[in-house]
C-alpha cells in the first residue's frame, strides 16, 4: 500500500512539474522569442523610417514617402501584436512609452511634409532635428529595454526550467530508491509471514495426522493464507464432527451389538453346562432369552443396514393408498406396554375427515414407533404425550405432531438431533441407543416428499412434526 502511494505521488509530482515545464518552455521558446523577434524587427523598422523620412526631406521624392508609410503600417503592425504578447506591466508601460516617442516623432515629421506639399519653402532647422533624434533615440531605448527584460526573462526561465528538471530527476531516483528498499522489506515481511503460516500449518496438519483436531487461531498473514487457513479450521472442525461420529458409532454399535450376544452367549453355556436339566421352564426361559437376543441383534444389524441403504437412494418403497391415522393407532398400541409401565397419560387427537395418501405404510409406522419411542423413553414418570394428526387443505398436506413433557432439548441441538449416532447429553438416564432413529426418520419423510423438525424449550418438553403430501 505505502509503494502504491508513493508511486502515485511521484506520478502526480512529475505530471505536475512536466505540466509547469512544458508551459516555461512554451513560453520561452514561443511567447518569448517571438516577442524578441517582433522587437528586432520593429527596430530595423524605426531606422527605414528614419532613413526614408531624410530622403523624402531632402529629394522631396514622393516614392519616398510611400515607401516611409509602407514601413510606418509595419510598425504600426507588430506594435499592435507586441502588446497582445506581452503581459508584465512593465515590458506594456515601456511600449507605450516607444508608442510616445514615435508619435511625437511622427507629428513633427508630418507638419514638415504638410510644409512641403504646401509649396512653402522648407527649411531643416536643427532644432526640428534634435527633437526628432531624441524621439528615435527615447523610442530605440525602449525597445532595447523591453528586449533585455525578454531576455532576462528566458534566460531566467531556462534556469528554472533546468532546476526543475534536477528536482524531478532527483526525485524520481529518490522515490525509486525507496520503493525498491520498500519492496525489498515488504518482500521478506511477506516471506516471514507466509512461511510461518506455511509452518503453523504443517504442524496443524501432523497433529490432525495424529488426531488431534485443534483449529488455528488469529493468523498473521496475507488475505489468502488467511482464507486457506478458515479453510484448513472448517475441514479440521469437519474431521473432528467426523473422528467423533465414528467413535459414537463404535460406542453404539459395539454397546448394541455386545450386549445381546453376551446375553447369547451365557444363555447358551448354561444350556451346554447342562444347567437346569430338571427345571424345564428354566431352560424354556433361556431359549426365549436366545431368541429375543437374536431379534434384537438382527433388527440393529437391519437398522444399520437400512441406514445405509437410505443414504445411498437404494431403499426400495412400498407406496399405496394408506389410513394414517391408523397407522398411528397401531404404532400405540405396540408400545403401550411402556407407556402404562411408567404411568403415561398418552392422548391421540386425530382429524376428522382424514383423506387417504400415498406411503409405505412399514416405513412411516416405523417413524411413529421412533417418535413415540423417543417420546416415552424422554417422558418421565406421571407425564403427557399427545399425538396429533392435521389436515392442511391449503398447503395440501397432513402434519403430524409428538409432544411430550419430557426434559427438552437446547435450541443448539435442534437440527443435531436429526445425524446418524448423534445422542443429545440432557443429563437424564435413558436407554442407551444407536442414534439411528431419528436420523432414519428423516431419510424416510424426505423421500414421501415431506419435512421433520423439532421444537423444544428445555424442561417444558419437545414437539416433533412431520409432513406428509396429500396427493
Amino acid at each position: 500500500m505505502l509503494i502504491f502511494i508513493l508511486v502515485i505521488f511521484m506520478g502526480g509530482y512529475i505530471t505536475v512539474k512536466l505540466n509547469r515545464l512544458h508551459q516555461i518552455t512554451w513560453k520561452t521558446a514561443g511567447i518569448n522569442g517571438q516577442s524578441i523577434n517582433i522587437l528586432e524587427h520593429l527596430i530595423s523598422s524605426v531606422f527605414s523610417i528614419v532613413m526614408f523620412e531624410k530622403k523624402y526631406l531632402i529629394s522631396k521624392d514622393q516614392d519616398y514617402y510611400t515607401q516611409f508609410k509602407e514601413f510606418q503600417t509595419y510598425f504600426l503592425n507588430d506594435t499592435k501584436e507586441l502588446r497582445r504578447l506581452l503581459d508584465s506591466i512593465e515590458q506594456q508601460q515601456l511600449l507605450a512609452a516607444a508608442k510616445t516617442c514615435y508619435d511625437n516623432y511622427l507629428s513633427t515629421f508630418e507638419k514638415e511634409v504638410e510644409t512641403i506639399k504646401s509649396g512653402l519653402a522648407y527649411t531643416n532647422s536643427p532644432d526640428v532635428t534634435e527633437l526628432k533624434q531624441e524621439a528615435i533615440a527615447k523610442l530605440n531605448a525602449n525597445l532595447n529595454h523591453i528586449i533585455d527584460l525578454l531576455k532576462s526573462e528566458r534566460d531566467a526561465n531556462i534556469e528554472l526550467s533546468s532546476q526543475m528538471s534536477k528536482n524531478i530527476l532527483n526525485l524520481t531516483a529518490i522515490i525509486t530508491v525507496l520503493t525498491i528498499i520498500l519492496g525489498f522489506i515488504i518482500s521478506i515481511f511477506n516471506t516471514k509471514s507466509i512461511n510461518g503460516s506455511i509452518s503453523l500449518l504443517m504442524k496443524k496438519t501432523e497433529e490432525i495426522a495424529e488426531g488431534r483436531f485443534e483449529v488455528i487461531e488469529n493468523i498473521n498473514a496475507p488475505r489468502e493464507i488467511q482464507e486457506l487457513a478458515s479453510h484448513f479450521n472448517k475441514m479440521c472442525m469437519r474431521l473432528k464432527e467426523l473422528d467423533t461420529m465414528k467413535a459414537d458409532f463404535i460406542s453404539h454399535v459395539s454397546h448394541e451389538l455386545r450386549t445381546p450376544m453376551t446375553a447369547i452367549k451365557e444363555a447358551s453355556n448354561m444350556l451346554g453346562k447342562g444347567m437346569f436339566v430338571n427345571r424345564p421352564d428354566k431352560q424354556a426361559d433361556l431359549l426365549n432369552l436366545i431368541e429375543s437376543e437374536c431379534k434384537r441383534l438382527i433388527k440393529s444389524v437391519n437398522r444399520i443396514l437400512d441406514l445405509s441403504s437410505m443414504e445411498g437412494n437404494m431403499m426400495a418403497y412400498q407406496f399405496k393408498e394408506s389410513d394414517l391415522s391408523q397407522i398411528v393407532r397401531n404404532a400405540i398400541l405396540k408400545l403401550f406396554p411402556l407407556v402404562q409401565k411408567k404411568d403415561i397419560d398418552l392422548e391421540l387427537i386425530p382429524h376428522p375427515a382424514m383423506p387417504l395418501i400415498r406411503l409405505d405404510e412399514e416405513r412411516i409406522g416405523e417413524v411413529m414407533e421412533n417418535l413415540l419411542g423417543n417420546a416415552i423413553k424422554f417422558t418421565p414418570s406421571n407425564g403427557e404425550i399427545k399425538l396429533s394428526i392435521d389436515h392442511d387443505t391449503l398447503k395440501k398436506e397432513i402434519r403430524v405432531t409428538v409432544s411430550d413433557t419430557g426434559c427438552g432439548i437446547a435450541t443448539k441441538h435442534l437440527e443435531d438431533i436429526f445425524d446418524k449416532f448423534k445422542r443429545i447429553d440432557n443429563g437424564i438416564e435413558t436407554t442407551r441407543g444407536t442414534g439411528l432413529g431419528l436420523s432414519i426418520s428423516k431419510h424416510i419423510i424426505t423421500a414421501h416428499g415431506g419435512k421433520i423438525w423439532a421444537e423444544s424449550h428445555e424442561i417444558k418438553g419437545t414437539n416433533v412434526f412431520f409432513t406428509l403430501p396429500v396427493s
